[in-house]
């Protein structure tokens, strides 16, 4: 009689699990699709653009200067263009600053890119959250991955719930 109740409960938990639902559904396919990615790159790579001609303008004033230095201090000690050790001294505290201007600047530019590329599709990453799980609530689904985040899917034994993703999204 104690195999019997341990085979019933064995079977019984089996059933629980097996009835259990799964769902997934294909991140990448839906954020091809989503204008709002689109519109959130073209604006992040705007900005990084923004930053780059930036960058590039600095370096091109730090190398004018340190080019005009090294000019400058080839010439022979009789030549009267040479600058005196005050103006060296200062050209050389000028070429310090520029170069930590230009080191804080990329630094500073690359965690507001971050932040900005948070900001920009955090809103895209909460609207499909929301949507999913809605879906999942109405499909009473355990659980829901993206194929992206898990190993192995065997789609024939959980629910693709992409095409209702991307039908609550608005696209096709």
């Amino acid at each position: 009689m104690k195999k019997f109740a341990i085979l019933i409960l064995v079977m019984g938990s089996w059933f629980m699990v097996s009835a259990q639902k799964f769902g997934y559904f294909d991140l990448n396919s839906v954020l091809k699709t989503l204008p709002a990615v689109e519109k959130a790159k073209a604006q992040l790579e705007k900005e990084y653009r923004d930053v780059q001609n930036q960058l590039e303008e600095m370096q091109v004033e730090y190398n004018k200067k340190l080019q005009e230095y090294q000019n400058n201090m080839q010439l022979p000690d009789s030549d009267t263009s040479k600058w005196s050790p005050a103006v060296v001294q200062l050209k050389e505290q000028e070429l310090q600053d520029l170069q930590q201007r230009i080191v804080s600047f990329q630094n500073t530019a690359q965690q507001t890119l971050q932040k900005r590329q948070t900001e920009l599709f955090q809103p895209i990453q909460d609207q499909i959250k929301t949507k999913v799980d809605s879906i999942a609530k109405a499909k009473k689904l355990m659980a829901v991955w993206t194929d992206d985040n898990v190993y192995y899917i065997n789609k024939n034994m959980v629910t693709d719930i992409t095409p209702e993703v991307k039908k609550a999204l608005g696209l096709k």
